[in-house]
């Protein structure tokens, strides 16, 4: 067998390898992850970075100068991109952990670690909504409007709701959004009734109410 092609057939392991890692742990956050942002369209970057960094590391895990040149080659790049939950800054970091440990000759190492990870998170998930179900249904209730009506907006739903819990913010100078899990109300024409009060602050004030639990499948 020539040697190119000798040295082409184990990297094009290592590729498939975490391509197929890659594939899992999307399709895993896309089933259960918890963030609220649009999940597919995260998981749809996990390939592109783990093989990138897959190349990366294959390159220069053997020349100490082409190290250096990336370092000073990064040291470029700003990544401006706003990470709003924890847990996407964790797949991310378990997309890059994929590359580099595969790229070093890590492969059957990596994809047990890969898999053993994923368990451990898919049986907190399970157990996590579990105890969910047994403290009833919540509702995921979004409002949004003028910037500077926020504090009214807040006051006026947490007035409505006393047990909600806001679980997000985001603002700009012109527009608010805040989000808050209630739990599922006993008396059907609640909402409505904070829908009322708000938008009679502002014709342009938008409210959404979804069961928590569509959102997290």
């Amino acid at each position: 067998m020539p040697p190119a092609v000798s040295a082409l057939l184990p990297f094009l392991i290592k590729l498939l390898t975490a391509a197929g890692l890659a594939w899992l742990v999307a399709v895993f956050y896309v089933r259960f992850g918890t963030a609220l942002a649009d999940r597919r369209a995260l998981a749809r970057q996990f390939l592109l970075l783990t093989l990138t960094t897959l190349l990366i590391i294959h390159v220069v895990k053997t020349s100490i100068a082409l190290s250096l040149g990336l370092v000073g080659a990064l040291s470029l790049i700003r990544f401006r991109t706003a990470i709003k939950e924890p847990e996407e800054l964790g797949y991310l970091f378990l997309s890059v952990a994929i590359g580099l440990a595969v790229g070093a000759g890590y492969t059957l190492l990596t994809a047990g670690g890969v898999v053993t990870v994923l368990a451990l998170l898919g049986a907190q998930a399970l157990l996590t909504r579990r105890r969910a179900r047994g403290t009833g249904t919540q509702v995921f209730l979004t409002v949004t409007g003028p910037a500077p009506l926020a504090q009214e907006l807040r006051r006026l739903t947490e007035a409505g709701f006393p047990a909600a819990t806001l679980r997000r913010l985001d603002a700009d100078a012109a527009t608010a959004t805040l989000a808050w899990l209630v739990p599922a109300p006993t008396d059907a024409d609640a909402l409505l009734r904070v829908q009322s009060a708000l938008t009679a602050l502002d014709a342009s004030v938008q409210v959404s109410a979804v069961e928590q639990r569509e959102l997290l499948v």
